[in-house]
């Protein structure tokens, strides 16, 4: 709900109510959101909800915390879950897809983590489901294509393939593996390689836009708490670099946070930012995942705490000094509807 009355006014809400209401809009749904049949076939049923795209955005944002309660039972440390769940969505690195309301790429994205979730390996023996998910996905953003890529790069790694942990079970999960690589490869290459082809020449020679929130100084101060719990963790258990080096956990989150890094400098060098800024939540939330099971691995999650505080500050100083805040006026977060639901005319 907070979620839904936050962002019911953002630039990417407002235009989909148009999009997808045929008697708003001369352009056919199928033209405005190329390859993403997902909405074509949930449009009749966004327009009939309260406050439509943004309430579709609330649901989507109450799964991102949902993925921090069931990562913590999942992990046996269920009293953490509501800190986790707290800390994705409250996190600077997601503010694009939960503040900002890139609604159907975040959808995306969290399809894509249960395939995530089995290449670093955590999740296991749930193949027909992770096949269902990133089939899904496929149908909700063109970005999912690069996103499924980003989810199973980690089986490229040194002892952090998912494939490496199953023991008697390793042909049947190869084999599974190979069928979802080239139904997504088929899929790709038949409906959404031209669409993405032409989003990408659009984007580097047609669209300059692209946002700063990755080099914001809140997510640099994020990225430093990071820095600090995992020093201090080291020093605590005595892990010294060889031991950091060879642990798969350690090998995840420096390759992810390598990743982020290249994207932050290729926003601050102008390096086609506008491309590269679209990932960066994606990253992120896959960097936050590796943050959180690194902690738990190494039994100090309650270093996460100056993390956590440093996403509840920024949020907290938005609510109670809401400088800049000018609703109606602009697209920002937290102006929240003046009217009910039914007394919104989208025309």
């Amino acid at each position: 709900m907070f979620f839904t009355l936050g962002c019911w006014g953002t630039s990417d809400i407002t235009k989909l109510n148009h999009f997808l209401d045929p008697l708003l809009t001369s352009v056919a749904l199928r033209e405005r959101l190329p390859a993403e049949p997902f909405w074509w076939l949930l449009a009749p049923v966004v327009v009939a909800l309260p406050y439509r795209m943004a309430f579709v955005h609330g649901l989507v944002a109450a799964l991102y915390a949902l993925l921090g309660v069931v990562l913590a039972r999942a992990w046996g440390v269920q009293a953490w879950g509501g800190w986790f769940a707290l800390l994705i969505i409250t996190s600077p690195m997601l503010r694009g897809f939960l503040q900002n309301a890139h609604t159907r790429q975040a959808l995306a994205a969290i399809l894509a983590v249960p395939l995530f979730l089995t290449a670093v390996g955590v999740m296991r023996r749930q193949v027909l489901a992770v096949m269902a998910s990133a089939g899904v996905s496929l149908t909700v953003h063109l970005a999912a294509v690069p996103t499924l890529g980003l989810a199973v790069l980690p089986m490229a790694l040194p002892q952090a393939g998912a494939i490496r942990e199953f023991g008697s079970q390793r042909f049947r999960i190869k084999s599974a593996w190979i069928i979802v690589l080239l139904l997504a490869a088929v899929f790709s290459v038949t409906l959404l390689l031209p669409a993405i082809q032409s989003k990408v020449v659009t984007y580097a020679y047609q669209n300059s836009f692209f946002s700063s929130y990755p080099v914001k100084p809140v997510v640099l101060r994020g990225e430093m708490a990071m820095l600090a719990g995992v020093l201090v963790t080291c020093f605590r258990k005595g892990i010294g670099l060889k031991q950091f080096v060879c642990c798969r956990w350690s090998q995840l989150l420096s390759f992810f946070v390598v990743v982020y890094g290249l994207i932050q400098l290729s926003i601050v060098w102008r390096v086609l930012p506008q491309i590269t800024f679209r990932f960066a939540d994606v990253v992120g939330l896959f960097l936050l995942l590796i943050v959180l099971q690194w902690f738990r691995h190494y039994q100090s999650l309650w270093l996460l705490l100056p993390l956590l505080l440093n996403g509840l500050l920024f949020w907290a100083k938005q609510v109670w000094m809401p400088n800049g805040l000018n609703c109606g006026d602009d697209d920002d977060f937290l102006c929240i509807p003046d009217r009910l639901p039914w007394l919104i005319r989208y025309d």
